[in-house]
């Protein structure tokens, strides 16, 4: 028989999961007066919570949709950001909106859709150098003398010693030129940008 066939089998224990025995403590009202209602309400309320908030973030969403919407027609109307405005209901109830210059994160993929679509204005790249530390701490006395002995440095060591990190964003204004976009002469209709860069839109009671 082969060495495997020999080999010394372990019991199964997956799947088994071990008790665990847990002490129980009565909590008693004469020391902690209403414990159990409070207890009880507890449960209710976090029940509840869900509930609320499962709703909140339904209502929220389509109350932001209309939001958005109005901001662009008023924004079209204008001809400029609106920066802020009211929104009335029939029955009278009425919300600020306020769209802010923040936007959704942008990745290199991204970057270079906005790109390709509106033109190099509307977003931006910022890069950042930086040492790799683990290299630095190999090589700091030659960095330390400014590279005077630079010979000392692999050639390979050299390429990855200073780190490049590029970060994107939507460029900041960009909200205030959604008017001002432009492909092959040709006017982007503002809704069009404002779908891509997703502006926060804060909406106030």
């Amino acid at each position: 028989m082969g060495i495997l066939s020999n080999a010394k089998r372990k019991p199964d224990t997956k799947g088994k999961k071990k008790e665990v025995l847990r002490e129980t403590i009565l909590l008693k009202e004469s020391q902690y007066k209403g414990i159990g209602d409070k207890v009880n309400r507890l449960q209710e309320l976090r029940e509840q919570e869900k509930s609320v908030k499962a709703e909140l973030a339904m209502i929220n969403a389509d109350v932001n949709d209309i939001a958005r919407k109005e901001y662009i027609g008023l924004y079209k109307q204008k001809g400029e950001n609106p920066k802020m405005f009211i929104l009335t209901c029939e029955n009278g109830t009425q919300f600020n909106v306020t769209p802010a210059d923040a936007y959704t994160k942008v990745d290199e993929d991204k970057y270079d859709e906005l790109i390709k679509k509106f033109g190099e204005d509307i977003a931006t790249v910022e890069t950042t150098h930086s040492f790799n530390k683990e290299l630095l701490e190999k090589h700091f006395k030659a960095i330390e003398e400014l590279f005077k002995n630079c010979n000392t440095i692999p050639e390979g060591d050299k390429d990855n010693l200073i780190v490049a990190v590029d970060k994107y964003a939507i460029a900041k204004g960009t909200i205030d030129k959604l008017m001002y976009f432009k492909k092959s002469n040709q006017p982007i209709a503002p809704e069009k940008v404002f779908e891509a860069i997703t502006p926060t839109v804060q909406i106030k009671f």
